[in-house]
């Protein structure tokens, strides 16, 4: 199976123009060492988004949307996270380059996929919801801080990852290659109508568990 190196997905975010990729999309204006303009993952009337082109970083103190170039591509047009990096890199005129995972590593690349999806859908999710949000904040978590950790949002829904996710195809994949047989049988419970196997954690804030190599 293949994969987009790590180092070319650094690199591209380190080369792109913030303030192109979004000031193409969205009015902004100078505000001292930043840019800000009208959130549009919300609706408002006074600007709360701002943009640091130094940093990379972009940040709605309205709806605590944030995050670099790749995060904004797939938030504002609904992209995949596979799709914003090719998008990104065709405004640089760039090649994404792919590379065959180690033997061992290739029996995991899936699994890892999926997750890479789950932890969008929550961290999304956390963005969406107010009284999540105001829950970190009275914990001392802001906006910055929740990104650095990829804090998520699990909302009070049964089936979020069903909804959000093919799982048609998911699961026949987890099924064949990369969890137990008990495992994808469960989840692909979860897509049969009438059925209700619920996410594992509900109306609470989450939290990847990585190893050092993310």
């Amino acid at each position: 199976m293949s994969r987009i190196p790590q180092s070319f997905i650094h690199d591209l975010i380190a080369r792109a123009d913030l303030l192109d990729v979004i000031g193409a999309r969205v009015a902004l204006k100078k505000a001292g060492s930043n840019y800000k303009g009208l959130c549009p993952f919300h609706n408002e009337k006074t600007p709360s988004f701002s943009v640091s082109p130094e940093k990379g970083f972009y940040h709605c103190f309205g709806c605590d949307a944030h995050g670099n170039a790749i995060d904004f591509l797939m938030r504002y047009e609904n992209r995949s996270f596979p799709e914003a990096v090719e998008a990104l890199a065709d405004m640089l005129h760039l090649e994404v380059p792919v590379e065959r995972a180690d033997e061992g590593e290739d029996e995991l690349t899936g699994l890892f996929a999926v997750l890479g999806e789950a932890d969008q859908i929550f961290r999304r999710a956390l963005r969406e919801h107010e009284h999540a949000i105001e829950y970190l904040k009275r914990r001392g978590i802001e906006g910055a801080t929740a990104a650095r950790y990829a804090i998520g949002y699990a909302p009070d829904a049964w089936d979020t990852l069903v909804r959000s996710l093919n799982f048609a195809s998911v699961v026949s994949d987890l099924a064949a290659f990369y969890v137990p047989m008990h495992t994808a049988t469960r989840l692909a419970a979860q897509i049969i109508p009438g059925t209700r196997l619920p996410d594992s954690v509900l109306a609470t804030p989450v939290d990847p568990g990585c190893d050092p190599p993310g």
